[in-house]
């Protein structure tokens, strides 16, 4: 049987991934004004966008991810080969562990972000968008 080559792969779909999301991330939605503040009121105001479309963006990724990992176990177990079993087991490992720290990144990030900023600028941090 011929090795698949899961890295390869791996790596192709992560780059594809990473290419769309800065594709996405890079233009502003169409029914927001340009942002003419600067200073603090303008970080405060990148930082609430940015952890919004984080929120929005993680928790359906972790689930992706959770859904991933259980397709790379059952295929592990299907094929007979030993040497495909650990990689397909060790894929789906490293799955479940970034599903995992997609959640804590969504519970975490609005705090820790509260707590850096601070709402010095005169604007609280809620992390709307």
């Amino acid at each position: 049987m011929k090795n698949l080559n899961l890295r390869g792969l791996a790596l192709r779909t992560g780059a594809a991934c990473l290419a769309l999301t800065v594709a996405v991330f890079a233009q502003p939605p169409p029914d927001t004004p340009t942002m003419s503040t600067s200073g603090l009121g303008g970080v405060s105001i990148a930082m609430n966008k940015i952890c919004a479309q984080l929120m929005g963006l993680l928790p359906p990724l972790s689930m992706l991810l959770v859904v991933l990992a259980a397709i790379f176990y059952a295929s592990g177990k299907l094929v007979p080969n030993p040497e495909f079993a650990g990689r397909a087991s060790g894929l789906a490992a490293a799955a479940v562990a970034a599903a995992v720290i997609c959640l804590v990144l969504v519970l975490l990030l609005p705090g820790v972000l509260a707590l850096i900023w601070g709402g010095g600028a005169g604007t609280a941090f809620t992390c709307t968008a």
